[in-house]
Protein backbone atom coordinates (compact mmCIF):
# COMPACT_ATOMS: atom_id res chain seq x y z
CA UNK A 1 0.00 0.00 0.00
CA UNK A 2 3.07 2.42 0.70
CA UNK A 3 5.51 0.93 -1.44
CA UNK A 4 7.79 -0.44 0.78
CA UNK A 5 8.92 -3.87 2.29
CA UNK A 6 6.80 -5.87 4.56
CA UNK A 7 9.40 -5.65 7.16
CA UNK A 8 9.06 -1.53 7.54
CA UNK A 9 7.59 -1.03 10.73
CA UNK A 10 5.07 2.39 9.91
CA UNK A 11 3.90 5.03 12.87
CA UNK A 12 0.66 6.20 12.46
CA UNK A 13 2.22 9.75 12.10
CA UNK A 14 4.48 8.35 9.24
CA UNK A 15 1.66 6.89 7.59
CA UNK A 16 0.18 10.06 7.04
CA UNK A 17 2.98 11.88 6.12
CA UNK A 18 2.86 8.84 3.14
CA UNK A 19 -0.90 9.85 2.23
CA UNK A 20 -1.73 12.40 -0.69
CA UNK A 21 -1.28 15.99 1.09
CA UNK A 22 -5.14 16.12 -0.07
CA UNK A 23 -6.49 13.34 2.12
CA UNK A 24 -3.87 13.31 5.29
CA UNK A 25 -6.70 16.02 7.57
CA UNK A 26 -9.54 14.19 6.16
CA UNK A 27 -7.83 10.54 6.69
CA UNK A 28 -6.23 11.78 10.40
CA UNK A 29 -9.93 13.80 11.64
CA UNK A 30 -11.85 9.89 10.74
CA UNK A 31 -9.45 8.00 12.41
CA UNK A 32 -9.49 10.61 15.26
CA UNK A 33 -13.45 9.90 15.01
CA UNK A 34 -13.43 6.42 15.15
CA UNK A 35 -11.18 5.71 18.26
CA UNK A 36 -12.89 8.59 20.53
CA UNK A 37 -16.18 7.29 19.87
CA UNK A 38 -15.79 3.40 19.10
CA UNK A 39 -17.00 4.29 15.76
CA UNK A 40 -16.92 2.47 12.41
CA UNK A 41 -15.29 4.30 9.08
CA UNK A 42 -15.24 4.30 5.38
CA UNK A 43 -12.98 5.94 3.79
CA UNK A 44 -10.88 6.41 -0.15
CA UNK A 45 -7.67 8.02 0.08
CA UNK A 46 -4.37 8.04 -1.74
CA UNK A 47 -0.92 7.03 -1.01
CA UNK A 48 2.48 7.46 -2.29
CA UNK A 49 5.01 5.85 -3.23
CA UNK A 50 8.72 6.47 -2.44
CA UNK A 51 9.29 7.45 -6.04
CA UNK A 52 6.07 9.30 -6.39
CA UNK A 53 3.61 6.68 -7.60
CA UNK A 54 0.37 7.23 -6.26
CA UNK A 55 -2.23 4.52 -5.41
CA UNK A 56 -5.93 4.56 -4.31
CA UNK A 57 -6.65 2.58 -1.05
CA UNK A 58 -10.34 1.53 0.07
CA UNK A 59 -9.90 1.36 4.07
CA UNK A 60 -12.60 0.34 6.38
CA UNK A 61 -12.74 -0.74 9.98
CA UNK A 62 -13.63 0.60 13.14
CA UNK A 63 -12.40 2.10 16.70
CA UNK A 64 -12.38 -0.06 20.12
CA UNK A 65 -12.31 0.13 23.83
CA UNK A 66 -9.82 -1.46 26.16
CA UNK A 67 -10.50 -2.97 29.44
CA UNK A 68 -10.80 -0.47 31.39
CA UNK A 69 -13.47 1.30 28.63
CA UNK A 70 -10.66 3.38 27.30
CA UNK A 71 -9.75 4.20 23.21
CA UNK A 72 -7.58 1.80 22.50
CA UNK A 73 -6.82 0.81 18.77
CA UNK A 74 -8.63 0.49 15.07
CA UNK A 75 -8.82 -2.86 13.58
CA UNK A 76 -9.76 -2.59 9.47
CA UNK A 77 -8.96 -3.75 6.27
CA UNK A 78 -7.05 -2.10 3.28
CA UNK A 79 -7.72 -2.48 -0.36
CA UNK A 80 -6.05 -1.40 -3.27
CA UNK A 81 -8.52 0.21 -5.70
CA UNK A 82 -6.40 2.12 -8.36
CA UNK A 83 -7.88 0.47 -10.90
CA UNK A 84 -11.20 0.54 -10.12
CA UNK A 85 -11.00 4.31 -9.89
CA UNK A 86 -9.12 4.73 -12.95
CA UNK A 87 -12.17 2.81 -14.59
CA UNK A 88 -14.27 4.32 -12.92
CA UNK A 89 -13.36 7.44 -14.17
CA UNK A 90 -13.26 6.04 -17.93
CA UNK A 91 -16.80 5.42 -17.21
CA UNK A 92 -17.79 9.04 -16.04
CA UNK A 93 -15.82 10.71 -18.64
CA UNK A 94 -17.36 8.10 -21.22
CA UNK A 95 -21.03 9.31 -19.80
CA UNK A 96 -20.22 12.88 -19.88
CA UNK A 97 -19.04 12.35 -23.51
CA UNK A 98 -22.07 10.38 -24.41
CA UNK A 99 -24.94 12.94 -21.84
CA UNK A 100 -22.58 16.13 -24.40
CA UNK A 101 -23.61 14.54 -27.78
CA UNK A 102 -27.08 13.52 -27.08
CA UNK A 103 -28.13 17.04 -26.38
CA UNK A 104 -26.13 17.98 -28.99
CA UNK A 105 -28.48 15.38 -31.19
CA UNK A 106 -31.55 16.80 -29.61
CA UNK A 107 -30.80 20.02 -30.34
CA UNK A 108 -29.88 19.39 -34.11
CA UNK A 109 -33.11 17.13 -34.19
CA UNK A 110 -35.02 20.41 -33.35
CA UNK A 111 -33.47 22.57 -35.07
CA UNK A 112 -33.68 20.44 -38.32
CA UNK A 113 -37.50 19.74 -37.36
CA UNK A 114 -37.87 23.14 -37.50
CA UNK A 115 -36.58 24.35 -40.44
CA UNK A 116 -38.12 21.40 -42.33
CA UNK A 117 -41.70 21.84 -41.21
CA UNK A 118 -42.19 25.69 -41.87
CA UNK A 119 -41.65 24.97 -45.85
CA UNK A 120 -43.26 21.91 -45.49
CA UNK A 121 -46.33 24.06 -43.84
CA UNK A 122 -45.81 26.49 -46.89
CA UNK A 123 -45.94 23.59 -49.94
CA UNK A 124 -49.36 22.43 -48.64
CA UNK A 125 -50.77 26.00 -48.43
CA UNK A 126 -49.64 27.02 -51.73
CA UNK A 127 -50.86 23.70 -53.35
CA UNK A 128 -54.36 24.49 -51.78
CA UNK A 129 -54.71 28.54 -52.94
CA UNK A 130 -53.50 27.25 -56.19
CA UNK A 131 -56.07 24.35 -56.37
CA UNK A 132 -58.53 27.16 -55.07
CA UNK A 133 -57.66 29.76 -57.89
CA UNK A 134 -57.98 27.70 -60.09
CA UNK A 135 -61.24 25.76 -59.53
CA UNK A 136 -63.02 25.29 -62.36
CA UNK A 137 -59.61 24.75 -64.40
CA UNK A 138 -58.08 21.88 -62.97
CA UNK A 139 -58.74 18.69 -64.60
CA UNK A 140 -59.43 15.98 -62.19
CA UNK A 141 -55.82 13.84 -62.64
CA UNK A 142 -54.53 17.29 -61.48
CA UNK A 143 -56.63 17.79 -58.25
CA UNK A 144 -56.07 14.03 -57.78
CA UNK A 145 -51.82 14.94 -57.93
CA UNK A 146 -52.01 18.09 -55.98
CA UNK A 147 -54.40 15.67 -52.96
CA UNK A 148 -51.36 13.13 -53.61
CA UNK A 149 -49.12 16.13 -52.63
CA UNK A 150 -50.66 17.73 -49.49
CA UNK A 151 -50.65 13.73 -48.53
CA UNK A 152 -47.34 13.26 -48.75
CA UNK A 153 -46.91 16.48 -46.75
CA UNK A 154 -48.48 15.00 -44.33
CA UNK A 155 -46.52 12.10 -44.35
CA UNK A 156 -43.13 14.17 -43.78
CA UNK A 157 -44.61 15.96 -40.86
CA UNK A 158 -45.81 13.37 -39.01
CA UNK A 159 -42.16 12.14 -39.86
CA UNK A 160 -40.70 14.62 -38.21
CA UNK A 161 -43.33 14.55 -35.39
CA UNK A 162 -42.42 10.78 -34.75
CA UNK A 163 -38.67 11.53 -34.73
CA UNK A 164 -38.97 14.34 -32.49
CA UNK A 165 -41.09 11.94 -30.19
CA UNK A 166 -38.22 9.00 -30.77
CA UNK A 167 -35.26 11.89 -29.38
CA UNK A 168 -37.77 12.96 -26.63
CA UNK A 169 -37.80 9.54 -25.03
CA UNK A 170 -35.82 8.90 -21.61
CA UNK A 171 -35.11 12.72 -21.64
CA UNK A 172 -38.34 13.89 -20.24
CA UNK A 173 -38.64 14.28 -16.44
CA UNK A 174 -42.12 12.35 -15.68
CA UNK A 175 -43.68 11.51 -12.69
CA UNK A 176 -44.59 8.64 -11.01
CA UNK A 177 -48.16 8.35 -9.74
CA UNK A 178 -50.84 5.86 -9.51
CA UNK A 179 -52.20 4.83 -12.71
CA UNK A 180 -55.70 3.48 -13.39
CA UNK A 181 -54.62 1.69 -16.55
CA UNK A 182 -58.43 0.88 -17.40
CA UNK A 183 -58.97 4.65 -17.00
CA UNK A 184 -56.22 5.51 -18.94
CA UNK A 185 -57.38 3.53 -22.08
CA UNK A 186 -60.69 4.95 -22.16
CA UNK A 187 -58.73 8.08 -22.25
CA UNK A 188 -56.66 7.01 -25.28
CA UNK A 189 -59.39 5.15 -27.30
CA UNK A 190 -60.95 8.55 -27.02
CA UNK A 191 -58.10 10.13 -28.53
CA UNK A 192 -57.58 7.60 -30.94
CA UNK A 193 -61.02 7.67 -32.45
CA UNK A 194 -61.21 4.35 -33.81
CA UNK A 195 -63.74 3.46 -36.76
CA UNK A 196 -67.36 3.12 -35.44
CA UNK A 197 -66.82 -0.76 -37.18
CA UNK A 198 -63.61 -1.17 -35.30
CA UNK A 199 -64.03 -3.65 -31.71
CA UNK A 200 -61.64 -2.55 -28.60
CA UNK A 201 -62.32 -4.61 -25.59
CA UNK A 202 -60.48 -4.68 -22.33
CA UNK A 203 -60.22 -6.61 -19.64
CA UNK A 204 -62.10 -5.56 -16.58
CA UNK A 205 -59.14 -6.87 -14.25
CA UNK A 206 -57.06 -4.42 -15.24
CA UNK A 207 -54.53 -3.01 -12.68
CA UNK A 208 -54.01 0.45 -10.69
CA UNK A 209 -50.11 0.64 -10.53
CA UNK A 210 -47.11 2.91 -9.39
CA UNK A 211 -45.62 4.17 -13.14
CA UNK A 212 -45.34 6.71 -15.51
CA UNK A 213 -49.10 7.59 -17.02
CA UNK A 214 -47.36 9.54 -20.01
CA UNK A 215 -45.11 6.90 -21.12
CA UNK A 216 -47.93 4.24 -20.53
CA UNK A 217 -50.02 6.01 -22.79
CA UNK A 218 -47.93 6.85 -25.87
CA UNK A 219 -47.33 2.87 -26.06
CA UNK A 220 -50.86 1.99 -26.29
CA UNK A 221 -51.60 4.93 -28.58
CA UNK A 222 -49.20 3.75 -30.57
CA UNK A 223 -49.66 -0.13 -30.51
CA UNK A 224 -53.85 0.86 -30.64
CA UNK A 225 -53.36 2.51 -33.74
CA UNK A 226 -50.94 0.23 -35.13
CA UNK A 227 -53.45 -2.52 -34.36
CA UNK A 228 -56.10 -0.76 -36.62
CA UNK A 229 -54.42 1.48 -39.20
CA UNK A 230 -52.35 -2.23 -40.50
CA UNK A 231 -55.98 -4.43 -40.39
CA UNK A 232 -57.22 -5.54 -43.04
CA UNK A 233 -60.87 -5.30 -42.09
CA UNK A 234 -62.62 -2.58 -41.00
CA UNK A 235 -64.65 -4.77 -38.75
CA UNK A 236 -61.40 -5.31 -36.55
CA UNK A 237 -60.52 -6.31 -33.07
CA UNK A 238 -58.56 -5.75 -30.37
CA UNK A 239 -58.48 -7.52 -27.24
CA UNK A 240 -56.27 -5.57 -24.29
CA UNK A 241 -55.44 -7.24 -20.88
CA UNK A 242 -52.60 -7.90 -18.30
CA UNK A 243 -50.99 -10.22 -15.84
CA UNK A 244 -48.97 -9.92 -12.38
CA UNK A 245 -45.57 -11.38 -12.55
CA UNK A 246 -43.98 -10.65 -9.61
CA UNK A 247 -42.73 -7.29 -9.28
CA UNK A 248 -44.08 -6.07 -12.85
CA UNK A 249 -47.02 -6.53 -14.99
CA UNK A 250 -47.16 -8.01 -18.37
CA UNK A 251 -49.61 -6.45 -20.80
CA UNK A 252 -51.42 -7.96 -24.05
CA UNK A 253 -52.47 -5.96 -26.81
CA UNK A 254 -54.00 -8.77 -29.29
CA UNK A 255 -55.85 -7.82 -32.75
CA UNK A 256 -57.28 -10.08 -34.76
CA UNK A 257 -55.63 -8.63 -38.45
CA UNK A 258 -53.63 -9.71 -41.26
CA UNK A 259 -50.63 -11.16 -38.80
CA UNK A 260 -46.57 -10.77 -39.36
CA UNK A 261 -44.37 -12.68 -41.00
CA UNK A 262 -41.50 -14.03 -37.77
CA UNK A 263 -38.92 -12.98 -40.07
CA UNK A 264 -40.44 -9.12 -39.66
CA UNK A 265 -40.80 -9.85 -36.16
CA UNK A 266 -37.16 -8.21 -34.78
CA UNK A 267 -37.11 -5.59 -37.72
CA UNK A 268 -40.56 -3.81 -36.99
CA UNK A 269 -39.04 -1.94 -33.89
CA UNK A 270 -36.24 -0.85 -36.04
CA UNK A 271 -36.66 2.87 -36.45
CA UNK A 272 -38.48 3.28 -40.29
CA UNK A 273 -39.13 0.04 -40.62
CA UNK A 274 -42.96 0.03 -41.28
CA UNK A 275 -45.36 -2.99 -40.75
CA UNK A 276 -46.57 -3.94 -44.40
CA UNK A 277 -45.52 -0.92 -45.87
CA UNK A 278 -46.15 -2.15 -49.61
CA UNK A 279 -49.65 -1.48 -47.90
CA UNK A 280 -49.82 2.01 -46.17
CA UNK A 281 -48.47 5.26 -47.77
CA UNK A 282 -48.57 6.69 -44.38
CA UNK A 283 -46.52 4.51 -41.72
CA UNK A 284 -43.41 6.34 -41.14
CA UNK A 285 -42.12 3.40 -39.34
CA UNK A 286 -41.24 5.15 -36.05
CA UNK A 287 -44.18 4.17 -33.72
CA UNK A 288 -42.77 1.17 -32.70
CA UNK A 289 -39.41 1.76 -32.48
CA UNK A 290 -40.63 4.77 -29.51
CA UNK A 291 -42.43 1.88 -28.12
CA UNK A 292 -39.81 -0.11 -27.97
CA UNK A 293 -37.18 2.91 -26.69
CA UNK A 294 -39.89 3.98 -24.19
CA UNK A 295 -40.44 0.03 -22.21
CA UNK A 296 -37.22 -0.25 -22.26
CA UNK A 297 -35.98 2.97 -21.00
CA UNK A 298 -38.59 2.29 -18.19
CA UNK A 299 -36.67 -1.41 -17.26
CA UNK A 300 -39.44 -3.69 -19.17
CA UNK A 301 -39.35 -5.64 -22.60
CA UNK A 302 -41.33 -5.62 -25.62
CA UNK A 303 -42.22 -9.02 -28.06
CA UNK A 304 -44.74 -10.39 -30.30
CA UNK A 305 -46.54 -13.35 -31.31
CA UNK A 306 -47.95 -13.39 -34.80
CA UNK A 307 -48.14 -15.50 -37.90
CA UNK A 308 -49.30 -14.19 -41.14
CA UNK A 309 -53.25 -14.64 -41.38
CA UNK A 310 -53.45 -15.27 -37.62
CA UNK A 311 -53.46 -11.79 -36.18
CA UNK A 312 -50.65 -10.39 -33.80
CA UNK A 313 -50.31 -10.16 -30.25
CA UNK A 314 -47.81 -7.35 -28.47
CA UNK A 315 -46.58 -8.49 -25.05
CA UNK A 316 -44.37 -5.54 -22.95
CA UNK A 317 -43.93 -5.40 -19.27
CA UNK A 318 -43.49 -2.76 -17.06
CA UNK A 319 -41.68 -2.30 -13.56
CA UNK A 320 -44.47 -1.84 -10.55
CA UNK A 321 -42.61 1.21 -8.96
CA UNK A 322 -42.71 3.08 -5.89
CA UNK A 323 -44.12 6.58 -5.62
CA UNK A 324 -41.43 9.10 -4.61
Amino acid sequence: MFGLSADVELTYAQRLEMLHPDDRDRVAETMSIAIRECGQFVKEYRTIYPDGTIRWVLSQGRGYYNAAGEPDRIVGTMMDITEQQAALRERKQAQAELEQRNQELDAFVHVVAHDLKAPLRAISNLSQWMEDDLEGVLTTDTQTQMALLRSRVRRMEATIDGLLDYARVGHVDTQIEPVFVAELLAETIDSIDPPPTFSIVIDPDLPVFHTKWLCLSQVFTNLISNGIKHHDRADGSIYISATQREDFYEFIVADDGPGIAPEQHDKIFEIFQAVNPQNRSDSTGIGLAIVKKIIEAEGGKIWLKSQLGEGTKFHFTLPILVSN
